[in-house]
């Protein structure tokens, strides 16, 4: 199992696998099983995680951990770099205590630091740039939790009660964003839990009053809070935009939060994610989506919670609804979505996974217990507009579609005369 149930960071690399940072450790899950990284087997500098953040250029995971500096590991020859702080190497990563990660469209990894400013490693030199205060007009001395790069190559950077700073590297210039009570197109908050990139290349904030969308060319925010469109207060520690168009936002022990991206401003659009209500007082620091569309919640205390973006095509099919045997031996799928199902005892079912239910029940054979099902008798099911079957010949089974063609479906002693 996990090394930890306190996730505080979750990503997904191009083969699918989900890497899960604790704050006891590095977690690997490829759908089968866990595997653990730990400080201990040198896999990375501490146990104590703040972010992991995949390479999108290579196989690298980046680790950044709390107070024992920054890990690149190598996902593919498992082998592991770690950089720390030197203060007599200024080409060296600026501080031990990393709190966030990001890339830019050149490939460049930035980190975010507790008080340092903000770290840019090159990957091809090896050498890392320092944007902070002393050198960048305009840069705070605001700790910093949080960083995102944007299409338009600004980084965006939230701090914990300090609002939100946009760097822009190529001047060494920023400019700082504050909450403005008098103002409803300000930041909600000055307390900033997460900065989020959507596939869009909008710029999302969440913040302990609700999230903010912002708004480059009038340099303000769009705010959706618990007045506006019903999300409770508490800090959003992550924001997901999903590939069905759905804002999610996860406020501290408030669960997640989902609203359709074209409603997301109309009042109480914002409702408890379905599915979730088991963990809707607990505090969510993580959200991923895998290329099936399906959703992993890295929860703060209880672990991993899985989220299928289809509801299953059935629990249990009961008596009731046709499936009388208990025993199922075999089972295929057929193009239009049917299962084909072989009991023992009971015959073939054939399911319609659209209506949970079955549409074709107890096509028997001499003896009705079926071991194994051959890929022929799904594609003569797959082809025929209508199968009959006309009896059997030499074990034979000859079936005769509607057309009038007739074709060897396999070594089945078809005893009875039925329609599929």
């Amino acid at each position: 199992g996990l090394s930890n149930n306190f996730i505080v960071s979750i990503d997904t690399d191009r083969y699918g696998n989900l890497w899960i940072g604790t704050e006891e450790g590095l977690n690997r899950f490829d759908g089968l099983q866990v595997r653990s990284y730990s400080r201990r087997h040198g896999d990375i500098p501490g146990n104590a995680i703040n972010t992991v953040f995949i390479d999108r250029n290579s196989d690298t995971l980046w680790v950044a951990t709390q107070r024992e500096g920054l890990g690149a590991y190598d996902t593919e020859a498992g082998t592991s770099i770690f950089f720390l702080n030197d203060p007599v190497n200024s080409t060296t990563v600026s501080a031990r205590e990393i709190t966030g990660i990001t890339q830019d469209d050149s490939g460049n990894i930035w980190f975010s630091t507790y008080r340092n400013g903000v770290d840019k490693y090159d990957a091809k030199t090896g050498v890392f740039s320092h944007y902070n205060s002393t050198n960048v007009k305009g840069m705070p001395e605001s700790p910093i939790n949080c960083l995102t790069a944007g299409a338009d190559g600004r980084i965006y950077i939230g701090h914990y009660s300090g609002g939100m700073t946009v760097l822009e590297p190529g001047t060494r210039t920023a400019t700082r964003y504050l909450h403005d009570a008098q103002s409803s197109t300000s930041l909600p908050s000055n307390a900033i839990g997460t900065i989020y990139r959507d596939a869009y290349n909008n710029i999302w904030v969440g913040t302990n009053q609700g999230i903010a969308l912002f708004q480059p060319v009038t340099r303000d925010f769009k705010v959706f809070n618990k007045e506006v469109s019903g999300l409770p207060d508490g800090l959003v520690f992550s924001i997901l935009v999903t590939g069905d168009g759905k804002v999610l936002a996860s406020p501290d022990f408030r669960g997640v939060w989902s609203a359709p991206i074209e409603r997301i401003g109309e009042e109480d659009s914002f409702q408890l994610l379905q599915g979730t209500e088991e963990i809707a007082n607990i505090g969510i620091h993580g959200m991923a989506e895998d290329s099936m569309g399906n959703l992993w919640l890295g929860t703060y205390g209880q672990g991993l919670f899985f989220l299928s973006h289809e509801s299953p095509i059935f629990s249990s099919l009961s008596e009731t609804e046709g499936m009388a045997a208990r025993n199922v031996s075999s089972i295929l799928f057929a193009s239009d979505g049917s299962m084909i199902v072989g009991t023992q005892g009971d015959g073939i079912h054939i399911l319609d996974t659209a209506i949970r239910s079955t549409v074709r029940s107890g096509l028997y054979f001499t003896d009705r217990t079926i071991q194994y099902m051959a890929a022929e008798v799904l594609r003569a099911y797959d082809r025929a507009a209508e199968i009959r079957v006309r009896g059997w010949l030499e074990h034979q089974a000859v079936c005769a579609s509607s057309d009038g063609s007739s074709r060897n479906v396999g070594r089945f002693a078809l005893h009875e005369l039925f329609d599929v």
